[in-house]
């Protein structure tokens, strides 16, 4: 009995230990603050943010990189107009709306009539096409494991942040400008192994949701290369949105494929690319340590080693914008 005893308070005892641990455990601020930022990343831990985030200083060149590339298709998307009321080095200039009224006003006898106004610079946009959609599809089967699918990640995070910081410059230009430059970027990223997965949605927005879902399902799992599958779905998604707005046709649309190895049905994947084509759709890929690409994609290059690859992501997205 005494025995039964004991062994009832070292049971409670260990019952209060465990409920006082997880009483400091709920209690504590930084619990907390980890909890609710692990609730709105939509599944993902913070373990997961935190790499990501300590994976970007490496990358900032090849961001940058981009980014000020497409800065120089901004500068040239934008001229100078003159703005009323702003003095400049023009000086003082007719004002062509007004030269009926100076004429009467001069006629009259009025002094001082309107005929001039300071002109300042501002910009304004050129007329040319200015919209753009950029696809990253990521070969996700088995063969990508080690290193390359965390290269894979890598380019991954450079297009989207890339991408993402230059619509930001868009939209920081035309508020300093007080103007419409009528341009956007959107991106979306999908991979590839026994089926095709779309990780981010088309859009001009990345949320951090959006960032750890396009890096974090990039592991490795599948066992087919099943690329053709992305594309057609990429090609059904195109269509859709073109049947929903015909406007949206006009807008540019360039599909990159990284991938290490041969398509799972090549006769399926010409038909993809065609159909991509036919919509008006740039289709280039990229193949990791295998020249299968060269012979698949109307646009391909091949890499040796797999650092090579956010460099020749990078210089092909801004080769195909800048067409």
């Amino acid at each position: 009995q005494t025995d039964e005893i004991i062994k009832e308070a070292i049971a409670k005892s260990k019952q209060d230990a465990q409920k006082e641990a997880r009483e400091r455990v709920e209690n504590d601020p930084a619990a907390k603050a980890r909890k609710r930022l692990e609730a709105e990343l939509g599944g993902h831990s913070f373990q997961e943010l935190q790499w990501y985030r300590e994976s970007l200083p490496a990358l900032l060149p090849y961001i940058d990189e981009m980014r000020d590339f497409l800065m120089t298709l901004l500068d040239e998307r934008s001229i100078s107009v003159r703005r009323l009321n702003q003095p400049s080095e023009a000086g003082a200039i007719l004002n062509p709306s007004t030269l009926a009224q100076t004429v009467a006003d001069i006629r009259s006898g009025r002094p001082n009539p309107p005929a001039f106004l300071e002109y300042g610079i501002r910009e304004a946009e050129r007329q040319a096409e200015g919209h753009f959609d950029c696809y990253l599809v990521v070969d996700n089967s088995g063969s990508m494991e080690g290193n390359k699918i965390l290269q894979a990640r890598h380019a991954v995070m450079v297009f989207l942040e890339g991408l993402s910081a230059f619509e930001r410059d868009i939209r920081e230009r035309e508020r300093q400008g007080s103007i419409q430059l009528d341009w956007d970027v959107r991106s979306s990223v999908y991979c590839f192994g026994d089926s095709s997965q779309e990780v981010k949605p088309i859009s001009h927005e990345l949320s951090d949701v959006q960032r750890l879902d396009a890096v974090q399902r990039l592991n490795a799992g599948g066992r087919g290369t099943n690329d053709f599958m992305a594309l057609s779905d990429v090609a059904e998604s195109i269509k859709a949105e073109i049947a929903k707005d015909p406007s949206s046709r006009g807008r540019r649309r360039i599909v990159t494929v990284i991938t290490d190895g041969a398509s799972g049905n090549e006769r399926a994947l010409e038909s993809a690319i065609q159909e991509l084509r036919s919509l008006g759709v740039s289709v280039v890929a990229i193949g990791i340590m295998d020249d299968s690409v060269i012979d698949n994609y109307p646009m391909a290059e091949v890499i040796t080693d797999t650092r090579e690859l956010v460099t020749a992501l990078a210089t092909m997205i801004k080769t195909e914008i800048s067409k």
